[in-house]
């Protein structure tokens, strides 16, 4: 009986710590006030228990914001009759979560499965704290999300790659603190070399840069492609993508491609690299992307054009 006992009232114990588990002490006490900290506690709980009801009550009777699109009470209802709570919402309820306040409130909440983008917005209303949005971004708070599509093909070893790395780091310098960033590098593959996050994190963001090294072949579709794919998740008005390179690609399939990233509001900008740059291929993505075409002749030019294209300037 003492087993069962001690074993009983280990699971009894172990239900409120675990439900707190993935809330940092320190990111919790930071919080406006006691309001706040029940909200993001009631939130955590109602996926750790798939709660439709909790959830539907820190909603209240305001809609919810999903993608950027108003969700009513009654159709969120309807919604969570389909999914659970945390398909919905898409935080992990055994990862650690990380809570901010950029701006009095609002608490933006994400976790390692959504990198640095809220998938979750708790906001103050009426004097009450609710859950306003789902993997939504404030176009006013997030203004810009830039992704640098750059060429590490053979052909760009030693100064020209050396002057990307620089052009890059001074794209993000060039970006306010909440706009979004990323860098995704190409030879015969695509790979993401600075995954998007805030311009704000530019410690980690040029120790990331610092690690391009050059490759071989040269696909800029499938680096466009993964540039698409990663834009058409986030929720702005201003999503712009600038392509560097010195070689030449594959062009099947390019113009529709870039013209499915326009329809999707993605514009596109290309930096053309010396003279054995495809520059009709270039153009080609420029127009379609209802971008700029920029051509450095030289290596010091590469940083300042690629300013340009991420400012339009």
């Amino acid at each position: 009986m003492r087993v069962l006992l001690v074993i009983v009232l280990t699971a009894a114990l172990a239900g409120p710590a675990a439900a707190d588990a993935q809330l940092d002490p320190d990111e919790l006490a930071a919080l406006p006030d006691d309001g706040a900290r029940d909200a993001a506690r009631t939130l955590q709980g109602a996926i750790h228990r798939e709660d439709a009801a909790a959830l539907l009550g820190l909603v209240g009777r305001g809609s919810l914001r999903i993608f950027g699109r108003a969700v009513g009470p009654k159709a969120l209802a309807r919604r969570l009759g389909t999914t659970s709570v945390s398909q919905l919402i898409g935080l992990s309820p055994v990862r650690r979560w990380t809570l901010e306040t950029p701006r009095k409130g609002e608490i933006l909440i994400h976790d390692q499965g959504s990198g640095n983008l809220p998938a979750a917005v708790l906001s103050r209303r009426g004097g009450a704290w609710r859950l306003t949005a789902l993997r939504s971004i404030d176009v006013e708070g997030m203004p810009r999300a830039v992704v640098l599509v750059i060429d590490r093909s053979g052909s760009m070893q030693g100064a020209k790659l050396e002057a990307a790395k620089e052009a890059a780091r001074a794209a993000a310098e060039s970006l306010d603190s909440a706009d979004l960033f990323a860098v995704i590098v190409f030879d015969a593959q695509p790979f993401t070399l600075v995954r998007l996050q805030r311009a704000s994190n530019r410690m980690r963001i040029s120790t990331d840069i610092s690690r391009l090294q050059a490759g071989g072949g040269t696909d800029i579709r499938a680096a466009l492609v993964e540039a698409w794919q990663m834009l058409s998740a986030i929720v702005l008005k201003d999503k712009h993508v600038v392509v560097l390179s010195d070689g030449q690609s594959p062009s099947a399939g390019l113009a529709d491609l870039v013209d499915e990233m326009r329809a999707a509001r993605i514009t596109v900008s290309a930096v053309a690299v010396g003279d054995e740059a495809d520059r009709e291929q270039l153009k080609l993505i420029a127009e379609h992307g209802d971008g700029r075409l920029y051509v450095a002749s030289e290596l010091d030019e590469i940083p300042k054009l690629m300013l340009r294209g991420v400012t339009g300037k």
